[in-house]
């Protein structure tokens, strides 16, 4: 089955609506504070994201960008004429292999996760994975924002 434009053209509106309409939950205030001061509707947690908001989002964010790896080197570039594979990221829970129970995400899966990652060829780029446990969830972001942007600073 192909996708046509009317096909994206439809996708495209339905999320616009779900964001203007529905609404979503952003539990960073932060983010939240950011989001208004765009332009968006707030109450508590909940925020509206004008179809304008999110459009002025798009139209700013570069069409092409390179991903580097562990040694600096350009590893992928990201534009719209490139398809990657990799994992997601930042799941609070994981299924316990031995179990099969949901449980929070450990050190050790996200460790676990990584190394299987590191040994698929057609896995482009890993992300954390998961979110290892103790912290809120809101912390557990902040402090991933931290080691990226640490990450970073050392490559530079």
């Amino acid at each position: 089955m192909r996708v046509t434009r009317s096909d994206l053209s439809a996708l495209a509106g339905a999320a616009f609506e779900v964001l203007e309409r529905t609404a979503v939950r952003v539990v960073e205030a932060a983010a939240a504070d950011a989001l208004a001061a765009a332009g968006a509707g707030r109450d508590g947690d909940i925020v509206r994201i004008p179809r304008r908001v999110v459009e002025q989002a798009l139209n700013s964010a570069p069409r092409r960008f390179r991903l580097y790896d562990a040694a600096g080197q350009p590893a992928i570039v990201l534009d719209r004429c490139h398809v990657h594979f990799g994992t997601g990221s930042d799941t609070p829970n994981v299924r316990d292999l031995e179990t099969g129970q949901r449980r929070p995400a450990l050190l050790e899966d996200v460790a676990r996760a990584a190394r299987l990652c590191d040994g698929l060829g057609e896995i482009d780029f890993v992300m954390s994975m998961g979110l290892a446990g103790g912290q809120t969830l809101g912390q557990r972001l902040t402090d991933e924002a931290k080691r990226i942007l640490a990450a970073k600073q050392r490559q530079q």
